[in-house]
């Protein structure tokens, strides 16, 4: 949707590049495969990437229904660090909306771990 963004832009050969999609509950799903270049100092997938994915997921639930979101505050959880080199899915469900301000749900995980879930808000 934003062909220049590091997560979602086609058009940023650094970027992640995820195409994100409506499941059939109007929730956003995506993937990604957590390359050794977004790696931290203890060889597992940097925490930043793990909120910038998280907080995409978030905003790409407006987008994809036509609004234009900018970020309040997100609240993260991480449970294990995530290792390199393995394929991600990142979900994302819109949980209220109160006087243009959008509660949000996002977790990224993969066959068998939960590996961080966030509550953002969004206006």
């Amino acid at each position: 949707m934003h062909s220049k963004c590091f997560v979602c832009g086609k058009d940023n050969c650094s970027g992640l590049g995820i195409h994100y999609s409506l499941d059939e509950n109007g929730d956003v799903k995506g993937s990604v495969l957590v390359d050794e270049k977004f790696q931290d100092g203890y060889r597992k997938c940097h925490r930043g990437i793990i909120i910038a994915l998280l907080d995409s997921a978030m905003v790409h639930n407006l987008l994809q229904r036509g609004t234009a979101g900018l970020t309040v505050s997100i609240d993260v959880q991480f449970f294990k660090p995530v290792p390199l080199g393995i394929q991600l899915s990142i979900w994302s469900a819109i949980i209220s909306v109160k006087k243009g301000l959008y509660t949000i749900e996002a977790k990224i995980f993969d066959d068998t771990e939960i590996y961080a879930i966030s509550t953002g808000k969004f206006m």
